[in-house]
């Protein structure tokens, strides 16, 4: 039963963190960046402690995927949150 609530609370992370990186690739949290990027790197170091507690206590792969998962989803956001300028930019058509 523990591992069912494992399961479930990384499944509910992952979505948080989903929607967070949904949210920024929106262009919807440019006004609060510093927040989101405390935020994201928050859950970064979370996930990677949760991993490594998983990997001491021989956790189930099925709960080490998702805190992977977890672990990728709030890298992404992270990045998200550093805005592009001109330069960086793909060349445009205009």
């Amino acid at each position: 039963m523990e591992l069912v609530f494992e399961l479930i609370t990384a499944a509910l992370f992952d979505l948080s963190i989903l929607l967070l990186v949904l949210r920024l690739a929106a262009g919807k949290g440019h006004t609060n960046q510093g927040f989101y990027r405390f935020l994201s790197a928050t859950f970064g170091v979370g996930f990677l402690m949760s991993i490594a507690a998983n990997r001491i206590a021989n956790g189930s792969i099925a709960d080490l995927v998702l805190l992977m998962l977890g672990f990728m989803l709030s890298y992404t956001a992270f990045v998200f949150t550093f805005p592009i300028t001109k330069k960086e930019r793909p060349n445009e058509i205009h």
